[in-house]
């Protein structure tokens, strides 16, 4: 008896756990289930120093001024004055990051300028 109940509690929960959405992995979103999920994503890019350039409902380019190399700064205001302030407004750079949400709600980035540590911090906060 004992043993049955546990059967059917285990068989209960395992029909629950079938019907939740990441269950079926390959099932498509709706527009707006990833404009939801590419909203968050901004959102979540923008606090850490990145800006919306274009957007679309399931594409956005976001763009992020980069800092001139601390090093080189360093050594050309050290030899030589002139070229050093040159190369601090001159050289900014900047760097760009497409985010695509797929059809199946997976989110793709395309980093345009950065660094292999750069991309592998996108995934961290």
């Amino acid at each position: 008896m004992v043993r049955q109940k546990h059967l059917l509690l285990l068989i209960w929960k395992f029909t629950e756990f079938c019907t939740f959405e990441w269950f079926y992995p390959g099932r498509m979103k709706t527009i707006e289930e990833r404009k939801s999920i590419l909203d968050k994503d901004i959102f979540r890019l923008v606090n850490h120093g990145w800006r919306v350039a274009h957007r679309s409902e399931t594409k956005c380019l976001l763009v992020k001024r980069r800092k001139p190399n601390g090093c080189m700064l360093t050594v050309l205001l050290l030899l030589f004055i002139l070229p050093g302030i040159i190369y601090l407004l001159i050289d900014r750079g900047r760097s760009t990051l497409k985010v695509e949400v797929t059809e199946e709600g997976n989110i793709k980035y395309f980093p345009t300028g950065l660094s292999q540590f750069e991309q592998r911090e996108l995934t961290w906060y």
